[in-house]
């Protein structure tokens, strides 16, 4: 799957107030995520490394032992395996 446009991507309710489409390769995850103010991504980790950019909001967000409140233009890496969370803000 090289190319995907988010807009044709099934959604889903991922956990409370969370909305998600996922593409993923072998070793790499990409989530398109709709959190509304108040949404709480509970702790977890996955094998895979998953990427993002936050686009709008702001999130408390914690991987690994670094936590920080990403806001628009923020972007992370999560190495796979590693434990994170985040609550949004805003």
């Amino acid at each position: 799957m090289p190319f995907v446009n988010a807009s044709e991507l099934p959604s889903f309710e991922l956990f409370p107030k969370a909305l998600s489409a996922i593409v993923h390769g072998d070793q790499l995850m990409l989530s398109f995520l709709e959190l509304a103010p108040g949404c709480e991504i509970p702790e977890h980790s996955h094998p895979h490394e998953q990427a993002g950019l936050i686009l709008s909001g702001s999130l408390r967000f914690r991987i690994g032992d670094e936590e920080r409140v990403a806001v628009p233009g923020d972007a992370f890496i999560i190495p796979g395996n590693v434990v994170h969370w985040g609550i949004v803000e805003g």
